[in-house]
């Protein structure tokens, strides 16, 4: 999981509904300087957090964490997916 392409969804999504970084950082709870750390990729979300801007944003908790167009088909199979997975749940872990 990369802390950079998760701050480059949750900006592109934040411009997307015409919202200052402030304005979101309130809507969270926090303030527009956490949302500049966020979309700098210098901050990781918790995961309680990200589902909050995700929810605010309209979007999908995936549409940050994974650096794939997810309108593109599905190019891995179970084994992939279910590593892939794991992964994920190990860099939460570390970064909670």
């Amino acid at each position: 999981m990369n802390s950079v392409i998760i701050g480059q969804h949750i900006r592109d999504a934040r411009k997307a509904r015409e919202l200052t970084q402030e304005e979101l950082g309130r809507m969270v709870c926090a303030d527009g300087k956490y949302i500049s750390r966020l979309e700098n990729g210098k901050s990781m979300p918790s995961l309680k957090r990200l589902v909050s801007i995700a929810r605010i944003l309209g979007m999908t908790c995936d549409y940050f964490v994974w650096d794939i167009d997810l309108t593109e088909p599905d190019k891995c199979g179970d084994d992939d997916l279910t590593r892939c997975c794991g992964d994920m749940l190990q860099d939460w872990r570390e970064y909670a």
